[in-house]
């Protein structure tokens, strides 16, 4: 019960630190486009992919965890282990949607501006 509980606030606590981090990143790549701060953008946009890839990891790290411990039945592990395993996992996946619709959107942003050239006067 007492894990559950943890496992309840935790997540709670996650989400209200990590959604809020993920829209903050929307709206500073939205005026790093508006302001044609293009490399200060793929910056973001190489930031925000290696987020992505870190909830990634740990949400299938989770889903590992999950498996090994619903096959392996001489392991030892707490009933309600198992729904922590799956909250996590299934946030930490949501959560790597949502970074890579963030990426997708940066990139979307990225090709529509044209790299900006300088010409030369030759003589």
């Amino acid at each position: 019960m007492i894990i559950t509980v943890a496992t309840i606030i935790i997540a709670m606590v996650v989400i209200m630190v990590t959604v809020p981090k993920i829209y903050g990143a929307f709206i500073d790549a939205k005026l790093l486009f508006l302001e044609d701060e293009l490399e200060l953008l793929r910056e973001l946009r190489l930031e925000r992919n290696d987020c992505m890839l870190h909830h990634l990891g740990c949400g299938l790290a989770a889903m590992l965890l999950l498996w090994m411990v619903k096959s392996s039945p001489e392991l030892t592990v707490p009933n309600q282990m198992t729904p922590a395993l799956a909250i996590y996992a299934a946030g930490s996946l949501f959560y790597a949607l949502l970074e890579s619709l963030l990426v997708h959107k940066i990139e979307g942003w990225l090709v529509a501006r044209p790299a900006r050239m300088e010409v030369q006067d030759h003589p």
